[in-house]
Order: C-alpha cells, then sequence, then structure tokens
C-alpha cells in the first residue's frame, strides 16, 4: 500500500490503475496495481514558478502551539542529532515530554524548466528539471477520546476499567487530547530523453522526503470525576483522596516523527515495430525499464 502523497501531482505523467491483472504488466503484479508514470521529454521549452501561502486559524500565529524541546521539521532534516540513540549509563539528553511553541506559516513553492529540440533528421532529445518544496502544520486542542464499555448486559455505558488490581485500584481512559503536528515535503525529479522514427529512450531520476513531527498530549482528569463527584485535588476533604489508586489523574505525553524517503533512477524505452509480416496484429509495441529504486 504506497502512500502517494510521497508522489507531488507536479512530476506525475499519469497514473494507471489495474484492478485485475493484465499479461502487460510486470510478473509479480496483482490485482490492484498502481502504475505511476513519472513526466518525460517535454513538446517544448518552458519555465515555471508557483508560490503559496496559507492561513491556518489554529496553527498561524499560535504560541501555543504543541511541540517539543527540539522537535519540529526543517529543510535537509532528518533528525538525527535530537533523535539519535542514547549509551547505556549516560543521562538522557533527547527529546521527551510535551512543550508549548509556534509553528511557521504554512507554505509551498515549486519550479521546473526543461525543453526539446528537433534536429533536421527527425531525431528529438530534450529533457526537464523540477524542484518542490512544501510545509503544512495542524492544530487542535479539544479532542476527546473515552473509552466506554457495559459491564452488565441491560446496563447503560460506564467507564472502562484498566489495570485493575482489586476494587479500589483501576484506571480509566477518558482523556482530553490536544495535538500539534508539522509536516514537510521536498523532492527533485530529473529527466532526460531522446526519440527517433518509432522508438523512445528515457532517463529519469526521482527523489522525494515526506517528514511529519506530531506531539500529543492526553489527560484523564474525568475518570475520577465521574466516580467521586467533587473530587478536587487541592481539597483533601472531597471524596476520592482516601482511594489515590482509584482512577487517578492520568498524563499521556506522546512524540512521533515519521520520515519517508523515496529514490529511483530509470531508464526506459518503448519501441513500435513496423506491422510487415503481423498482418492483421497491427504494430507491436514493446516497452521496458530498468530501475534502482529505495
Amino acid at each position: 500500500a504506497v502512500e502517494l502523497d510521497q508522489f507531488p501531482s507536479a512530476v506525475i505523467e499519469n497514473i494507471q490503475v489495474s484492478k485485475t491483472f493484465t499479461p502487460d504488466q510486470q510478473g509479480d503484479a496483482s490485482g490492484g496495481a498502481v502504475d505511476i508514470r513519472l513526466k518525460g521529454l517535454p513538446d517544448e521549452f518552458f519555465f515555471e514558478f508557483k508560490s503559496q501561502i496559507g492561513f491556518n486559524s489554529q496553527t498561524t500565529g499560535n504560541d501555543e502551539f504543541l511541540t517539543y524541546r527540539g522537535g519540529g521539521v526543517g529543510f535537509w532534516d532528518d533528525g538525527a542529532e535530537r533523535r539519535a540513540e542514547q549509551e547505556n549509563g549516560t543521562n538522557w539528553d533527547g527529546a521527551v515530554g510535551v512543550s508549548r511553541g509556534s509553528a511557521s506559516a504554512d507554505h509551498k513553492w515549486s519550479a521546473a524548466f526543461g525543453g526539446s529540440h528537433e534536429f533536421s533528421n527527425g531525431v528529438r532529445f530534450g529533457g526537464l528539471l523540477n524542484f518542490f518544496y512544501e510545509r503544512d502544520n495542524s492544530y487542535y486542542d479539544n479532542g476527546i477520546d473515552d473509552s466506554y464499555w457495559v459491564e452488565e448486559p441491560g446496563e447503560g455505558l460506564v467507564p472502562k476499567l484498566g489495570q485493575r488490581d482489586g476494587a479500589n485500584t483501576y484506571k480509566t481512559q477518558l482523556l482530553d487530547v490536544s495535538r500539534g503536528s508539522q509536516e514537510m515535503q521536498w523532492g527533485t525529479l530529473a529527466t532526460f530523453g531522446v526519440e527517433w522514427e518509432d522508438h523512445q529512450l528515457g532517463l529519469v531520476y526521482l527523489s522525494t522526503q515526506t517528514t511529519e513531527d506530531t506531539a500529543t498530549l492526553a489527560e484523564d482528569t474525568r475518570g475520577k470525576e465521574y466516580f467521586f463527584p467533587g473530587y478536587d485535588p487541592g481539597d483533601p476533604t472531597t471524596p476520592g483522596h482516601e482511594e489515590p489508586d482509584a482512577a487517578p489523574y492520568l498524563r499521556l505525553e506522546t512524540l512521533e516523527y515519521t520520515e519517508r524517503n523515496v529514490t529511483t533512477l530509470q531508464l526506459n524505452g518503448r519501441h513500435t515495430f513496423t506491422d510487415d509480416g503481423f498482418g492483421p496484429f497491427g504494430r507491436p509495441e514493446f516497452d521496458w525499464t530498468l530501475a534502482d529504486s529505495s
């Protein structure tokens, strides 16, 4: 299941989806194949530059954006330094716990240029170069993630109990959730091709990187209040203090960093044969691709 956001629309010529196996597919193909054709030889010279900036009312100018020390995504950033493995027996100096900060504005830009030239003998060659960059942010602080169950048939829903160790020791999951996410995508596409008569040869290089950095804060205070109405953590005379392990306050802080990289170098060709000797079968086509991808 390839995540198609790794291939920006700027570098795609077309997408062909095959719901069943057909003879023209690769030998290891099966139903549900997705064939992504990258852009090739342009018809004429062109230069294109696009830029866009966005406003998000939940992130732009928000100094309470949820992040963490050393968090975020940046150009050429692989997160290696702040997410490096720690040596045994040393103090932890990596990222831990969430904090508040600010996020950059949403923006993206791309640049592309290329062209082709045809000689008098009918041979045409050319290529294109494309570079793209995109930065997005998302944030919410009013999320709800509750777990309920029915203990006895016919009864109503009550908070689901976990980590139970006796009648007065248990935890609930009535979570109030805040989450901040930053995403960056960049990459480049370079192609070179040559065509003559009924033959085409092309060389394609594509490299993309998609990075997402997410900080999540989930707090459960409503479980205690459900089982002990009137509970006040600052007043030991209120209900619930005599049973501190029954639905205690929980604070879960999760840091999640995901990076996906795609690199491919492809040499491809397409050849159309003359119709001599093939009769009603028309002109057969033969296409091939040699690729080194990761």
